[in-house]
């Protein structure tokens, strides 16, 4: 993908894993290029757009259902659509990409879940029942994304650097 060839970009992995770092540095990119560009993260979406979910199953499809019609109509309108959301489960990939109009870039972002704890600034891990908030993320099947980086063993520049590559966005 060139940096002038849409696609809805959309950096998922469990709480921690750094999506909304790399995401803000892959926004920065895009208008460094100046390309116009939306960056929809998950903790701000679920603040606004969609405070009244929960976390059922049903509410967490239709955060991600909120999100890609957001991200579509920001497309059509010719951004670059950046989305840096949990996606935790298969079924609501699924769901992201029937829904989408363009083609959805998927980044996962893997990461062990001491360095998720390590990290983890809203205390969701220690808040969980048995300390098990990993167990609520699916990862995902082979063959389903565009890139995965492990966050746990590359630093955020590598981790950037891979993505631009991945995308052929221009790096200078």
């Amino acid at each position: 993908m060139s940096a002038s060839k849409k696609k809805i970009i959309w950096l998922f992995g469990r709480s921690g894993a750094g999506k909304t770092t790399l995401a803000a540095l892959l926004v920065e990119r895009y208008q460094a290029l100046g390309i116009p560009c939306l960056w929809l993260d998950g903790d701000r979406v679920r603040q606004g757009l969609s405070q009244e979910l929960g976390y059922t199953p049903a509410d967490r499809l239709e955060n991600h259902r909120r999100i890609i019609e957001v991200a579509n109509i920001a497309e059509e309108q010719g951004m670059q659509v950046v989305v840096s959301a949990i996606a935790p489960k298969e079924f609501i990939r699924s769901k992201v990409n029937e829904l989408a109009k363009s083609p959805v870039a998927w980044i996962y972002l893997e990461t062990d879940e001491s360095t998720c704890r390590r990290r983890d600034t809203k205390g969701l891990y220690a808040a969980t029942p048995n300390g098990n908030f990993s167990q609520l993320f699916e990862p995902p099947t082979s063959g389903s994304v565009l890139i995965e980086i492990n966050t746990s063993a590359e630093d955020v520049g590598a981790s950037k650097m891979k993505i631009l590559s991945a995308l052929n966005v221009p790096n200078q």
